[in-house]
Protein backbone atom coordinates (compact mmCIF):
# COMPACT_ATOMS: atom_id res chain seq x y z
CA UNK A 1 0.00 0.00 0.00
CA UNK A 2 2.69 2.12 0.44
CA UNK A 3 4.73 1.96 -2.48
CA UNK A 4 1.27 2.89 -4.09
CA UNK A 5 1.20 5.65 -2.12
CA UNK A 6 4.43 7.50 -2.80
CA UNK A 7 4.53 7.54 -6.51
CA UNK A 8 0.68 9.75 -6.15
CA UNK A 9 2.43 11.99 -3.51
CA UNK A 10 5.57 12.48 -5.87
CA UNK A 11 3.07 13.47 -8.41
CA UNK A 12 1.11 15.89 -6.76
CA UNK A 13 4.32 17.45 -4.91
CA UNK A 14 5.44 17.78 -9.08
CA UNK A 15 2.10 19.53 -9.51
CA UNK A 16 1.79 22.18 -6.84
CA UNK A 17 5.74 23.01 -7.29
CA UNK A 18 4.87 23.79 -10.95
CA UNK A 19 1.67 25.31 -10.41
CA UNK A 20 1.81 29.58 -11.04
CA UNK A 21 -0.74 32.14 -8.64
CA UNK A 22 -1.51 35.85 -9.61
CA UNK A 23 0.99 37.20 -7.22
CA UNK A 24 3.91 35.50 -9.36
CA UNK A 25 2.80 37.11 -12.40
CA UNK A 26 4.83 40.47 -10.66
CA UNK A 27 7.53 38.99 -8.79
CA UNK A 28 8.58 35.91 -11.12
CA UNK A 29 11.50 36.76 -13.36
CA UNK A 30 10.40 35.10 -16.85
CA UNK A 31 7.31 34.45 -19.06
CA UNK A 32 6.79 32.65 -22.28
CA UNK A 33 4.94 34.82 -24.85
CA UNK A 34 2.40 32.78 -26.97
CA UNK A 35 1.33 35.74 -29.56
CA UNK A 36 -1.35 36.85 -30.29
CA UNK A 37 -4.63 34.80 -30.52
CA UNK A 38 -6.91 35.39 -33.31
CA UNK A 39 -9.16 32.49 -33.11
CA UNK A 40 -12.37 34.41 -31.80
CA UNK A 41 -11.35 37.59 -33.43
CA UNK A 42 -13.66 39.69 -35.72
CA UNK A 43 -11.74 41.68 -38.22
CA UNK A 44 -14.25 44.60 -39.50
CA UNK A 45 -14.58 46.60 -41.95
CA UNK A 46 -10.76 45.33 -42.80
CA UNK A 47 -11.25 45.37 -46.35
CA UNK A 48 -7.07 46.64 -47.97
CA UNK A 49 -6.77 42.90 -48.94
CA UNK A 50 -8.72 39.73 -49.95
CA UNK A 51 -10.52 37.42 -46.96
CA UNK A 52 -7.86 34.84 -47.42
CA UNK A 53 -4.73 36.55 -47.65
CA UNK A 54 -5.37 38.27 -44.49
CA UNK A 55 -6.19 35.26 -42.58
CA UNK A 56 -2.90 33.02 -44.45
CA UNK A 57 -0.52 36.26 -44.34
CA UNK A 58 -1.42 39.00 -41.70
CA UNK A 59 -2.31 36.97 -38.65
CA UNK A 60 0.99 36.12 -38.97
CA UNK A 61 3.06 39.13 -39.57
CA UNK A 62 1.04 40.67 -36.97
CA UNK A 63 2.79 38.78 -34.66
CA UNK A 64 6.51 39.25 -36.19
CA UNK A 65 6.52 42.68 -34.97
CA UNK A 66 7.10 41.14 -30.83
CA UNK A 67 9.89 39.47 -32.16
CA UNK A 68 11.79 40.88 -34.54
CA UNK A 69 11.14 44.37 -33.73
CA UNK A 70 11.88 43.95 -29.66
CA UNK A 71 13.24 47.72 -29.58
CA UNK A 72 10.26 48.48 -30.61
CA UNK A 73 7.92 45.69 -28.58
CA UNK A 74 10.52 45.16 -25.51
CA UNK A 75 8.32 42.21 -23.48
CA UNK A 76 11.14 42.24 -20.59
CA UNK A 77 10.55 45.68 -20.10
CA UNK A 78 7.28 45.61 -20.43
CA UNK A 79 6.56 42.69 -18.08
CA UNK A 80 9.06 42.99 -16.18
CA UNK A 81 11.17 40.23 -16.84
CA UNK A 82 14.59 39.49 -17.30
CA UNK A 83 13.98 36.49 -18.89
CA UNK A 84 11.09 36.20 -22.36
CA UNK A 85 10.88 33.09 -24.17
CA UNK A 86 8.93 32.75 -27.88
CA UNK A 87 6.39 30.02 -28.57
CA UNK A 88 3.79 31.35 -31.23
CA UNK A 89 3.36 27.54 -32.19
CA UNK A 90 0.27 26.82 -30.37
CA UNK A 91 -1.49 30.82 -31.72
CA UNK A 92 0.17 29.76 -35.19
CA UNK A 93 -1.89 26.78 -35.30
CA UNK A 94 -4.74 28.14 -33.67
CA UNK A 95 -4.98 31.25 -36.19
CA UNK A 96 -4.40 28.83 -38.92
CA UNK A 97 -7.65 27.24 -38.50
CA UNK A 98 -9.92 30.12 -38.30
CA UNK A 99 -12.51 29.95 -40.65
CA UNK A 100 -13.00 32.97 -42.90
CA UNK A 101 -16.28 33.30 -42.59
CA UNK A 102 -16.31 33.61 -39.07
CA UNK A 103 -13.08 35.88 -38.73
CA UNK A 104 -14.75 38.67 -41.14
CA UNK A 105 -18.02 39.21 -38.85
CA UNK A 106 -20.27 41.79 -39.31
CA UNK A 107 -20.52 42.53 -35.79
CA UNK A 108 -18.50 43.17 -32.70
CA UNK A 109 -18.46 40.21 -29.88
CA UNK A 110 -16.98 40.64 -26.68
CA UNK A 111 -15.00 37.82 -25.50
CA UNK A 112 -16.69 36.40 -22.24
CA UNK A 113 -13.90 34.98 -19.21
CA UNK A 114 -15.58 31.67 -19.73
CA UNK A 115 -14.45 31.81 -23.80
CA UNK A 116 -10.91 32.89 -22.86
CA UNK A 117 -10.51 30.10 -20.06
CA UNK A 118 -11.81 27.01 -22.64
CA UNK A 119 -9.40 28.57 -25.36
CA UNK A 120 -6.67 28.02 -22.87
CA UNK A 121 -7.89 25.12 -21.86
CA UNK A 122 -7.13 24.12 -25.33
CA UNK A 123 -3.63 25.16 -25.60
CA UNK A 124 -1.54 22.10 -26.08
CA UNK A 125 1.47 21.35 -23.75
CA UNK A 126 4.57 21.92 -26.07
CA UNK A 127 8.49 22.82 -25.53
CA UNK A 128 7.18 24.62 -22.55
CA UNK A 129 5.98 22.31 -19.85
CA UNK A 130 5.92 24.99 -16.66
CA UNK A 131 6.01 28.82 -16.24
CA UNK A 132 4.19 32.04 -16.47
CA UNK A 133 2.33 31.73 -20.26
CA UNK A 134 1.51 35.18 -21.76
CA UNK A 135 -0.95 35.61 -24.24
CA UNK A 136 -3.02 38.58 -26.05
CA UNK A 137 -6.65 37.52 -27.54
CA UNK A 138 -7.42 39.28 -29.81
CA UNK A 139 -11.44 40.06 -29.94
CA UNK A 140 -11.72 43.09 -32.76
CA UNK A 141 -9.96 44.79 -35.32
CA UNK A 142 -12.51 47.42 -36.00
CA UNK A 143 -11.95 49.81 -39.38
CA UNK A 144 -14.94 51.78 -39.37
CA UNK A 145 -14.03 52.73 -35.11
CA UNK A 146 -10.74 52.85 -35.85
CA UNK A 147 -10.43 50.80 -33.03
CA UNK A 148 -9.01 47.04 -31.52
CA UNK A 149 -9.75 45.18 -28.55
CA UNK A 150 -7.75 42.33 -26.82
CA UNK A 151 -7.77 40.72 -23.53
CA UNK A 152 -3.77 40.43 -22.02
CA UNK A 153 -4.15 37.27 -20.51
CA UNK A 154 -1.40 35.85 -17.83
CA UNK A 155 -1.91 32.33 -16.94
CA UNK A 156 -0.39 29.08 -15.66
CA UNK A 157 1.38 27.12 -18.48
CA UNK A 158 0.92 23.51 -16.38
CA UNK A 159 -1.80 23.62 -15.45
CA UNK A 160 -4.14 26.18 -17.93
CA UNK A 161 -5.28 28.08 -15.16
CA UNK A 162 -6.03 31.36 -16.03
CA UNK A 163 -4.83 33.70 -13.65
CA UNK A 164 -5.48 37.30 -14.72
CA UNK A 165 -7.25 38.37 -17.73
CA UNK A 166 -7.88 42.14 -18.70
CA UNK A 167 -9.74 43.81 -21.80
CA UNK A 168 -8.01 46.26 -23.73
CA UNK A 169 -8.44 48.73 -26.39
CA UNK A 170 -5.92 50.60 -28.88
CA UNK A 171 -6.30 52.48 -31.91
CA UNK A 172 -4.07 51.96 -35.09
CA UNK A 173 -2.10 54.33 -36.85
CA UNK A 174 0.45 54.35 -39.65
CA UNK A 175 1.31 53.21 -43.06
CA UNK A 176 0.33 49.78 -44.18
CA UNK A 177 -2.37 47.30 -43.07
CA UNK A 178 0.93 45.62 -40.91
CA UNK A 179 1.83 48.38 -39.19
CA UNK A 180 -1.42 50.30 -38.95
CA UNK A 181 -3.08 46.93 -36.36
CA UNK A 182 0.43 46.54 -34.98
CA UNK A 183 0.52 50.43 -33.87
CA UNK A 184 -2.83 49.24 -31.89
CA UNK A 185 -1.51 46.35 -30.19
CA UNK A 186 1.66 48.61 -29.25
CA UNK A 187 -0.72 51.08 -27.64
CA UNK A 188 -1.98 48.59 -25.77
CA UNK A 189 1.24 47.58 -24.19
CA UNK A 190 2.63 50.98 -23.50
CA UNK A 191 -0.47 50.95 -21.38
CA UNK A 192 0.56 48.49 -19.26
CA UNK A 193 4.17 49.38 -18.86
CA UNK A 194 3.12 53.07 -18.33
CA UNK A 195 -0.22 52.81 -16.32
CA UNK A 196 -1.58 49.67 -15.96
CA UNK A 197 1.47 47.40 -14.74
CA UNK A 198 1.72 48.98 -10.56
CA UNK A 199 -1.89 49.18 -10.98
CA UNK A 200 -2.68 45.42 -11.69
CA UNK A 201 -0.10 44.70 -9.15
CA UNK A 202 -2.49 46.24 -6.18
CA UNK A 203 -5.22 44.84 -7.44
CA UNK A 204 -3.82 40.98 -7.13
CA UNK A 205 -2.33 41.45 -4.16
CA UNK A 206 -5.27 42.85 -2.43
CA UNK A 207 -7.44 40.06 -3.67
CA UNK A 208 -4.47 37.62 -2.04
Amino acid sequence: MKKAILPILFLLIIHFAGAQNAKEIFTGQSMVWYGLDFSKAHLIGVTDEKPEVIKNDYLESWNQPMIYERDRFPLASIFRKPTVRYNLDVVKARNKSVATNDLFGKDESIITTATIENMISQYPVGAEKQGLGVVFVIESFNKKKKEAFAHIVFFDIASHKVLFAKRMRGEPGGGGLKNYWANAIGQMMDQISKTLWPIWEKEVNSKN
